[in-house]
């Protein structure tokens, strides 16, 4: 599970405040053994959590939600490809489902933002055995 998450300035007040319990009520429900990541994006990406089972890892990955915050542009490209870097990293079993979430509240206005090129990115992903689910906020 590698969650990828929108903290654009348009995210202020209820918006990430529902993204965080999202992402903190996720990671709750995973198993110790899950592979977990955590890329925030804004006017670029950033990775906040590597990759790796979530075992002893629960409190701080839930810390590091918490402490979010937002601001700047929404470059979901470049928030995806990091997410898409992570779900096919060389760790990750051959035979795991590897799924990217993608949580945002808007439209992509920085690096890709052609609908078409970003679901070309989805396609590609998906080509090499990752799934990729949005949710609008």
């Amino acid at each position: 599970m590698h969650l990828v998450l929108d903290v654009s300035g348009s995210m202020r007040g209820q918006a990430i405040a529902d993204a965080r319990s999202a992402a903190a009520t996720l990671v709750d429900r995973l198993a110790p053994t899950d592979d977990f990541s955590l890329v925030t994006f804004s006017s670029g990406a950033e990775l906040r959590v590597p990759g790796g089972p979530v075992g002893p890892r629960r409190q701080s990955i839930k810390e590091t939600i918490e402490a979010i915050k937002e601001g700047g542009g929404t470059n979901i490209g470049a928030g995806l490809q990091l997410g898409y870097e992570q779900a096919t990293r060389k760790a990750v079993p051959e035979d795991a489902v590897r799924v990217v979430l993608l949580l945002s509240d808007g439209r992509a206005n920085g690096g890709i933002t052609s609908p078409e090129r970003l679901a070309r990115l989805a396609l590609d992903a998906f080509q090499q055995g990752v799934q990729t689910s949005s949710f609008g906020l």
